[in-house]
């Protein structure tokens, strides 16, 4: 019974040694100290309140301008989105737009949004961010470097929570940690997962020889297929594991939207033929068998049962404390860390539960669309 809680304390403190490896990585990298022509693909849907911030960010980068440019993929707005970007364009020579008007059913709207953006670029290293993000002013620097080969076909940024002031919102800190954690922590050791979609960059050679969102398939999860795809096709791939290349998004409103965008993480992750698909069932029969030792200490006083629990918790506390305290920004108090190790599993595990036996569609900026399997 203990063995198997015992094994998953080691497994943290070995994914917690990997993760310090990031220490050396950033001294044996090479970067790439040229200025290559970059765009910056941005899909846009009914983003009237945050797309002026995010080109203003993006107007001040620490980039020479006629080095990049600004492609706004206005994706069937129906809100102030375009005239807001019309603006722009007219004052600024560097920022284009493109404006969608029909959908197209073979992919996710964002998918389709980015696909025509990367085909119009300009550029052969394009940088992918959201319309509701904050970005430094040594963003593109920061990521421009990391091509540093002809065969880094991505780049996996790192994406933090914006100004978190609320209990949940220092929640959602957490949980982006986490997950971008284990993407840069495969990518470091040759290995791969994922990656966050409003902080990415990919070469527009290795896009188009990979056939594209088209010839990846329709997913909600479009930075994940992304990865793998230009990863399974022999590219090599980078994390950017540097202050300057990380960028913020805003957090979920409330509790519901934030069970909305996870909900959708955790079903498109198991319904994608991929390794994340049985991390996700791992730890969720995991947390099965934790519920289970529970259960069996609190109706028969099991002692032992109650340690294998304790020791869990203990677990996650650790790996939530060092996934905070390496950060500069740290947000997140001690006492929320071990409250997090307690809730985060059963967070997990409801959200699977519903993905696996209850959930049909999927919502993402007032679309709803099927599971597809790829």
């Amino acid at each position: 019974m203990l063995k198997f809680v015992y094994l998953y304390f080691i497994f943290i403190l070995l994914f917690i040694l990997v993760s310090s490896y990031r220490y050396v990585y950033r001294k044996r990298f090479k970067p790439n100290l040229k200025d290559h022509f970059t765009t910056i693909v941005v899909p846009a849907r009914n983003e009237e309140k945050d797309v002026s911030e995010l080109i203003e960010c993006l107007i001040a980068q620490n980039y020479p301008t006629e080095m990049f440019e600004i492609l706004i993929v206005n994706d069937r707005s129906t809100d102030r989105t375009e005239e807001i970007i019309k603006d722009y364009a007219a004052k600024y020579k560097n920022i284009n737009y493109i404006t969608i008007t029909e959908t197209n059913h073979n992919l996710m709207g964002k998918q389709n949004a980015l696909d025509i953006g990367i085909r119009a670029a300009k550029g052969e290293i394009i940088l992918l961010t959201d319309a509701d993000c904050i970005i430094p002013n040594l963003w593109v620097r920061s990521m421009v470097k990391m091509f540093n080969s002809p065969n880094v076909g991505l780049v996996v940024g790192k994406t933090e929570i914006y100004e978190p002031k609320t209990f949940w919102d220092r929640f959602q800190v957490l949980f982006h940690r986490l997950n971008i954690e284990i993407a840069q922590v495969s990518i470091m050791v040759g290995k791969y997962t994922s990656g966050m979609g409003n902080n990415l960059g990919v070469s527009k050679s290795a896009y188009i020889s990979i056939g594209g969102y088209p010839k990846l398939g329709k997913s909600i999860l479009d930075d994940e297929i992304l990865v793998r795809g230009v990863a399974k096709a022999g590219y090599e791939l980078r994390a950017a594991v540097y202050k300057d290349s990380i960028v913020h998004t805003k957090p979920m409103p409330d509790l519901k939207s934030l069970q909305k965008q996870h909900i959708r993480w955790i079903d498109g992750g198991l319904h994608y033929k991929s390794p994340t698909r049985f991390g996700i069932l791992t730890y969720y029969i995991f947390n099965i068998y934790i519920i289970y030792l529970l259960f069996v200490g609190a109706v028969f006083r099991d002692y032992y049962a109650f340690a294998c629990v304790v020791v869990k918790i203990l677990s996650d506390f650790l790996f939530m404390f060092q996934l905070d305290s390496k950060h500069d920004e740290r947000h997140v108090r001690i006492y929320e860390d071990f409250l997090f190790a307690i809730i985060m599993p059963y967070y997990v595990f409801w959200l699977t539960t519903k993905s696996l036996f209850f959930r049909q569609k999927i919502e993402w900026k007032t679309e709803i669309s099927k599971r597809s399997e790829k």
